[in-house]
C-alpha cells in the first residue's frame, strides 16, 4: 500500500527524503532552495546597504568596490559551474566595459545607456572571443582566457587616441540618476551597483535553475551525452560565455563610475586572478557568495589600508584569502547553507 502523497512529508521517510534532497540541492548549486537563495541575496542587498548608508565614506566605498567585483565575479562564475571551465578573462571584459561607458558618457548619453552600451559591448567581443575558445578545454582555456587578460594593457596603450592610454580618461564627476549623484563613495553609487547586482544574481539564480542552466550544466558533466540528446554544444557554451562577458562589462561600468578615472595602468593580470579566486571562496554557484567573494577581493584590501601598515597589508590579505579558501571548501555559501539546513533540522528534531 503506497503512502499518499500530502501525507508522504510527514511520515519519517518522507522527512529524511525532503532532507536529502536539500542537502544534494546545496551540493549541486540548484534544486529546491532557489526560493530561500533569492531570499538569502536580497537579505544581504538589505545589510550592505545599511552599513554602507550608515557608515563612513571609507566603508561605503569599500562596498561599492565589493560590489563591482561581485558582478564580474558572478558572470566568471557561470562559466565554472556550468562549462567547468576556468576562465581568467575577467579583468580584460571589466576594461572593456570601463572604456565602452567611458566613451557613451563622453558622448553624452546617460548613466543607463552607457551601462547597457558597455554590457552590449563587452558581450559581443565575448561571443566573438567564444568560437574558438569553446573548441578548447581544460588547461586551454584558462591559457587563452589569461593571455587576453594580460593584453588588455597593451591593447588599451595601442588604442591610445581613444582610451587614452597609461595617461586615461577622466569620467564625468556630474552623472546623475534619477536625482542621485553617481560617482565614487557617494550613497547613489551605492545604491546603483546594489541594484544592479540583486537584478543580474536573481536572473542568474533563475536562470541556473530554469532549462538554460540545466542544459548549460548537461554540457559541463557530460557533453557527449548532451550532444546525444540533440543539444548544440557550440551554442550552449558561447551563450554562457557571452552572458559572462556581459556582466563583466556592466561591471566595468560601474567601475569606471565608481573609479572617476580610467587608464591602461588599471587594468593588470592580477585583477583576473583576483576575480577567479573570489568566486572560489564564495561558492562558484550562490549568488550571494559571489557578493561574498566580491567583499574579500574588492573591499578588504582598501579596508586594511586604513588598519595595517602598506608594507603588511598585502601578506595580510593574502592569509586571509587563504584561510577563506581553506573554511570554504567549495564555497562560503555551501558551507552557510550547509550548516543552516543541519541547524534547521536539529532545531526541528528537538520541536517534534
Amino acid at each position: 500500500m503506497s503512502v499518499p502523497t500530502a501525507d508522504r512529508a510527514a511520515t519519517p521517510l518522507g522527512q529524511v527524503d525532503a532532507a536529502l534532497r536539500r542537502m544534494v540541492s546545496v551540493s549541486t548549486g540548484r534544486g529546491n532552495l532557489l526560493g530561500l537563495r533569492h531570499a538569502t541575496l536580497l537579505s544581504f542587498a538589505v545589510l550592505v546597504l545599511v552599513v554602507g548608508l550608515t557608515g563612513s565614506a571609507n566603508t561605503r566605498y569599500g562596498l561599492v568596490f565589493s560590489t563591482v567585483y561581485a558582478i564580474v565575479i558572478l558572470g566568471n562564475n557561470a562559466i565554472a559551474a556550468t562549462l567547468q571551465e576556468i576562465n581568467l578573462s575577467g579583468g580584460a571584459f571589466l576594461a572593456i566595459g570601463a572604456y565602452t561607458a567611458v566613451l557613451a558618457l563622453d558622448a553624452g548619453w546617460n548613466v543607463l545607456l552607457a551601462m547597457l552600451a558597455a554590457m552590449l559591448v563587452a558581450a559581443i567581443i565575448g561571443m566573438v572571443f567564444a568560437f574558438p575558445t569553446t573548441r578548447l578545454t581544460g588547461l586551454a582555456t584558462a591559457l587563452v582566457t589569461f593571455t587576453l587578460a594580460f593584453s588588455i594593457l597593451d591593447l588599451a596603450n595601442y588604442l591610445g587616441p581613444l582610451t587614452g592610454g597609461d595617461q586615461g580618461k577622466q569620467v564625468s564627476l556630474d552623472a546623475t540618476l534619477v536625482g542621485m549623484r553617481i560617482s565614487g563613495s557617494r550613497p547613489g553609487m551605492l545604491i546603483l551597483t546594489v541594484l544592479v547586482m540583486v537584478v543580474v544574481g536573481l536572473a542568474h539564480l533563475w536562470l541556473l535553475h530554469r532549462r538554460p542552466g540545466r542544459i548549460a550544466i548537461a554540457v559541463g558533466e557530460a557533453e557527449f551525452a548532451a550532444s546525444v540528446f540533440g543539444t548544440n554544444i557550440r551554442l550552449v557554451k558561447v551563450a554562457v560565455w557571452t552572458w559572462a562577458a556581459g556582466l563583466g562589462g556592466l561591471a566595468g561600468a560601474l567601475y569606471s563610475l565608481s573609479v572617476g578615472y580610467v587608464s591602461s595602468t588599471q587594468w593588470p593580470i592580477m585583477i583576473s586572478i583576483l576575480v577567479f579566486v573570489g568566486g572560489l571562496i564564495g561558492g562558484t554557484r550562490s549568488a550571494t557568495g559571489a557578493w561574498i567573494g566580491g567583499i574579500v577581493v574588492g573591499g578588504l584590501p582598501l579596508w586594511l589600508q586604513k588598519i595595517v601598515p602598506a608594507t603588511a597589508s598585502s601578506v595580510l590579505f593574502g592569509v586571509i584569502i587563504v584561510l577563506a579558501l581553506l573554511a570554504g571548501g567549495k564555497g562560503i555559501a555551501e558551507f552557510g547553507e550547509r550548516t543552516g539546513l543541519r541547524l534547521w533540522g536539529a532545531l526541528r528534531r528537538k520541536t517534534t
